[in-house]
C-alpha cells in the first residue's frame, strides 16, 4: 500500500474576505491554487463545495479561511509551501491578514493513496496536534512522522 500526505490549514481573518483590507490575499488565492494544481506531486485540493458540505466552527474564531490538500509526498508539499515564490510571499504576509488561533495553523497526516480527507477529519487532526503534540496521527514539517507500514 502506498501513502500520500494530507495537509489541513485554517486561519482566522482579521476581516471578512470581502473587506478591501483582505484584497491582496483574496486576489492571490486563485492564482496560488492554480499553481499548486500543476506542481509536481500535487494530488488533490479541497474546493469550496466540500467546505460548504462539511462546515467547521472554532470557538472564538471568525472569518475562517480553510484549505486542505493531498500531495504525493512531504517533499512535494514542502517544495510548494516554502520554495514557490508566490506562496512564500503570502506566508510572509499572513499576519497582515490573519489573527493567531489557539490551535496550530496547520497539520499533516498520512493517508492511503486514493483516499480523500474530509474537513471534519482535518479539524480532528488539528485538535489532536494541539492537545497531544506531534504524533503519528498529526504532525508538522518540524516533526514529520514516518510513512505507516503498509
Amino acid at each position: 500500500m502506498h501513502f500520500n500526505i494530507a495537509e489541513f490549514n485554517v486561519a482566522a481573518g482579521r476581516w471578512p474576505t470581502t473587506d478591501p483590507r483582505m484584497a491582496d490575499f483574496t486576489n492571490a488565492i486563485d492564482g496560488l491554487n492554480a499553481k499548486a494544481d500543476v506542481t509536481p506531486g500535487f494530488v488533490w485540493r479541497m474546493h469550496d463545495d466540500v467546505l460548504e458540505a462539511d462546515p467547521i466552527e472554532i470557538p472564538g474564531a471568525n472569518n475562517l479561511v480553510v484549505n486542505m490538500t493531498v500531495w504525493r509526498d512531504v517533499e512535494s508539499l514542502h517544495a510548494f509551501t516554502y520554495k514557490h515564490r508566490d506562496h512564500l510571499d503570502a506566508l510572509r504576509r499572513r499576519r497582515d491578514w490573519f489573527e493567531r488561533l489557539d490551535l496550530p495553523a496547520y497539520v499533516m497526516w498520512w493517508i492511503a493513496e486514493g483516499e480523500i480527507p474530509t474537513v471534519s477529519e482535518g479539524l480532528r487532526r488539528l485538535t489532536l496536534l494541539a492537545e497531544h503534540g506531534s504524533t503519528r496521527e498529526a504532525f508538522t514539517f518540524q516533526t514529520i512522522q514516518p510513512v505507516p507500514d503498509a
